[in-house]
Formats: structure tokens, C-alpha cells, sequence
């Protein structure tokens, strides 16, 4: 969504864009880069994803059910890597 234009609207309506069955309300029928901000925002802050912004991926394996990842900044396990 970084380089989504700014006041474009999305070309599917806001049902379609829903995750995880959480509703994304949009008082437009189909929304913009602003609501799906604001509704991606919400759903990682409900969900307490751990997000790691502006690192460069080097290495991704899995050992046993975690995934070991190296970054620019540091190195992580996690159940999931998205």
C-alpha cells in the first residue's frame, strides 16, 4: 500500500478485502488506500502481530515447526513468516 496513490480507489469492494473474518467497514463501496490502512493497522494491532518494517530479509529456514529468520537488524524465530 506504500506506493498506492494516495486518494485511488481500490477496484474490489471492501467484503473482498476482509481477513480473517474481521469486517472492513468502508463508508465508500469500494475503499481507498486511507480505510485499508486504517483497517490493516486495526487488525495487526487486535491480532498482536509482531511486524518488523524497513529490514531486509537474508535468510529464511525452518527448524522443526519455527522458522529462523535473519534480517539486516537482528535474527528471529516465529511460528509464521509473511
Amino acid at each position: 500500500l506504500y506506493h498506492y496513490p494516495l486518494y485511488m480507489r481500490f477496484f474490489s469492494t471492501a467484503e473482498k478485502l476482509e481477513i480473517d473474518g474481521v469486517p472492513f467497514i468502508s463508508t465508500a463501496p469500494k475503499p481507498g488506500r486511507q480505510d485499508a490502512l486504517e483497517y490493516y493497522q486495526g487488525i495487526a494491532r487486535q491480532k498482536n502481530l509482531n511486524i518488523h518494517l524497513y529490514e531486509k530479509v537474508l535468510h529464511v529456514s525452518k527448524n522443526n515447526d519455527l522458522f529462523e529468520i535473519e534480517t539486516t537488524k537482528g535474527n528471529y524465530k516465529a511460528k509464521n513468516v509473511v
